[in-house]
C-alpha cells in the first residue's frame, strides 16, 4: 500500500509539473511575459526616520544574486531595476518596461522590538498580487530576515512556476549581523556619493553643453 500511496503521488506531481509548465508557455505565447522571467524591485524602507534604507537594499540585492544563480530563472540585475526604485510606476508598467512576467516587491518596517518584512509576488501582465506574506524577526537578526526573505520567495516562485526553484547560500557570505550591516551601511553611503556626483555632472553639463568636462 505504501508504495502504491508513492507512485500515486509520484504520478500526481509529475502531472502537475506538466500542467504548470504548460501554463508557462501558454502565458509566454499570449502576452510575451513569461513567468520565469523575473523582477526583484528595491524593497521600500516603512520606517518613519527611513533608518532602514540600507538594510532595505542589502535584501533586495541578497534576493537578487540568489535568484540570480537559479537555473531556468531569467532575473534582471539591480542596475536594471534601479530605475524604478522611486515606486512610481504601476507594477504592470514596470514589468512591460522590463519584459518581465514576474515581479517581487517588498515593504521594510520596524514592528516593536523586530522588523517587519512584507514580501510580494506580483503578476508583470495584470499588475495583481499573485502572493503576499510577512515575516518578523528581532531588529538585530538582518541575517535572519534575509534568509527568510530568500526562503519565501523561492516557496512562492516554487507554487507559481511549477519547477524546484532551489536557492543556495552565497559562499563566503558573512555570519556576522554586525559585519553585514556595516558593509550595507558603506554600499548605501557610496551609491548616495555617486548618485550626487551624477547630479553635480548632470547641472554642469546643463551649464555648459559645449564643454565635456576636465
Amino acid at each position: 500500500a505504501a508504495v502504491a500511496l508513492a507512485a500515486a503521488r509520484g504520478a500526481w506531481w509529475a502531472l502537475a509539473g506538466r500542467a504548470a509548465a504548460a501554463a508557462v508557455a501558454a502565458a509566454a505565447a499570449e502576452g510575451g511575459l513569461s513567468p520565469k522571467d523575473v523582477a526583484v524591485l528595491y524593497f521600500e524602507d516603512g520606517s518613519a526616520d527611513r533608518r532602514l534604507g540600507a538594510l532595505a537594499d542589502g535584501l533586495t540585492e541578497s534576493l537578487i544574486g540568489a535568484l540570480g544563480a537559479v537555473q531556468g530563472l531569467t532575473v534582471v540585475s539591480r542596475n536594471g531595476v534601479a530605475a524604478f526604485r522611486d515606486g512610481a510606476a504601476p507594477p504592470d508598467s514596470v514589468a512591460a518596461a522590463l519584459r518581465v512576467g514576474t515581479l517581487v516587491q517588498g515593504r521594510l518596517e520596524p514592528a516593536g522590538d523586530r522588523l517587519r518584512v512584507t514580501v510580494r509576488l506580483v503578476d508583470g501582465a495584470s499588475g495583481a498580487d499573485y502572493r503576499r506574506a510577512s515575516v518578523a524577526v528581532p531588529a538585530a537578526g538582518a541575517l535572519a530576515a534575509r534568509d527568510s526573505v530568500v526562503d519565501q520567495v523561492a516557496r512562492f516562485l516554487r507554487a507559481r512556476i511549477g519547477d524546484e526553484v532551489r536557492v543556495r547560500e552565497a559562499r563566503g557570505a558573512t555570519r556576522s549581523d554586525a559585519a553585514w550591516a556595516l558593509a550595507l551601511q558603506a554600499e548605501r553611503q557610496l551609491k548616495t556619493a555617486d548618485e550626487r556626483a551624477d547630479s553635480l555632472f548632470a547641472r554642469a553639463a546643463a551649464l555648459d553643453p559645449a564643454w565635456t568636462g576636465a
